[in-house]
């Protein structure tokens, strides 16, 4: 008689350690043409990111069931937060998917994946409109690490490393709107995120803002409140400080060099301000790289 035989039983992933951190990797890893894979979208308390590289599969959430083809990339917020299930992500087992994933948390990425959401009219996948940058950061994300890595359990004793650093980057790069259909003739979300980045390596004055806008800093400042979500203050100390995280992976920039490029002239209110979003100085997190 032939012996029966038994699926295994995959492990449940352990919940992840609660943080107090910026950004926070959990899991990172790829799967690449598995005709029958699926997974949840995503587990316990954090976020998922799902960046597909070629392939198809769909997602099913609730009674919705979403085509997922190569070039879109998902975000999936926890239940606790959402208010939704997390759903199922599957392979289409003629054409399986190939894609990178990534398990985070940290209060900061929960506010950008929102943000995010909110402009994709909160569909769980999409196609970004900056693939290209995309594709190329989780391709720098795999090379610290191996197919599958799970830090969920990592406490926040551990310092961040450039994934958590690339992290940042790829969620920047998502929330940056398609500059050049933006509508030049008022206050758009694109127009104030393309003017807080061409004046990126300069001190943020909202008074030489309001006079290049043509209009009041009251009225800059309340406008830009309501379309961007937060105020210009945060949302260009975040810009700063996501590319201050690009430039520390260059070891012949001093930390002086670093505050300079992203418009502080005094060092030490530039760490103040890093530790504010990061979690930890400039230079315990150039320490990890």
């Amino acid at each position: 008689m032939a012996k029966a035989r038994f699926k295994p039983q995959r492990a449940r992933p352990k919940q992840s350690v609660p943080t107090r951190m910026a950004y926070r990797l959990r899991t990172f890893g790829w799967i690449r043409h598995q005709p029958y894979h699926s997974t949840h979208g995503t587990h316990g308390d954090d976020a998922m990111l799902t960046v597909v590289r070629s392939g198809r599969g769909f997602y099913l959430q609730d009674a919705q069931r979403i085509e997922v083809t190569g070039g879109m990339v998902g975000l999936v917020l926890p239940q606790s937060i959402s208010g939704k299930d997390v759903g199922v992500l599957m392979a289409d087992p003629d054409d399986p998917y190939d894609h990178d994933y990534c398990r985070f948390a940290g209060h900061q990425a929960m506010d950008v994946v929102r943000r995010i959401l909110k402009a994709n009219d909160n569909k769980p996948f999409f196609t970004p409109k900056h693939l290209p940058q995309i594709f190329d950061l989780m391709q720098q994300m795999r090379r610290y690490r191996e197919r599958h890595s799970d830090l969920s359990q990592d406490s926040d004793d551990r310092p961040p490393t450039p994934m958590e650093g690339l992290l940042a980057c790829v969620l920047a790069v998502l929330e940056l709107p398609e500059f050049e259909k933006e509508d030049e003739s008022n206050l758009s979300a694109g127009r104030l995120h393309r003017y807080l980045h061409d004046h990126i390596a300069a001190p943020l004055s909202l008074d030489r803002m309001s006079e290049d806008f043509g209009v009041s800093k009251e009225h800059l400042c309340r406008v830009a409140k309501q379309v961007l979500g937060v105020t210009l203050v945060t949302l260009a100390e975040q810009i700063k400080m996501d590319w201050a995280t690009v430039l520390l992976h260059q070891p012949a920039l001093s930390i002086a060099d670093v505050a300079r490029r992203v418009g502080y002239v005094d060092p030490l209110y530039f760490s103040k301000v890093f530790r504010k979003h990061m979690g930890v100085s400039p230079r315990q997190w150039r320490s990890t790289l």
